[in-house]
């Protein structure tokens, strides 16, 4: 006759981690040795991480997906046309004192020959 042993244990009680584990910082030295000496903890820890690295890899692939599509629907802004005409003005204004510039740094130049034709 065999008997049937009965367990006392509730199936549907959350797994118990003894304190000493909760506590432990991740990556700090304690860490490290749970993670080389208890193949429990290693996967324990693993799994509860790589739910939150899949979270995270959803949630940027959303946030990036949604940044695409607001930029694709917003018209691309265009610069008004007093505002070109200003860069053109801008632009030719340069390009006329340059050109000032230029016939000054020739006259000082005839000037300077002119002088030193004089002392010679």
């Amino acid at each position: 006759m065999s008997a049937m042993v009965a367990s006392s244990l509730n199936p549907e009680a959350p797994l118990f981690i003894p304190a000493a584990l909760q506590q432990v910082e991740d990556f700090s030295p304690q860490w490290w040795d749970l993670v080389k000496s208890s193949a429990w903890f290693r996967d324990h820890w693993y799994h509860q991480h790589q739910q939150l690295d899949d979270m995270a890899d959803s949630l940027i692939a959303f946030e990036a997906e949604d940044a695409i599509a607001v930029e694709a629907s917003q018209p691309q802004p265009q610069p008004p046309a007093a505002l070109k005409i200003g860069f053109e003005e801008e632009e030719e204004e340069a390009a006329a004192v340059e050109a000032q510039k230029k016939r000054k740094r020739k006259q000082q130049q005839k000037k300077k020959r002119k002088m030193k034709q004089q002392h010679r």
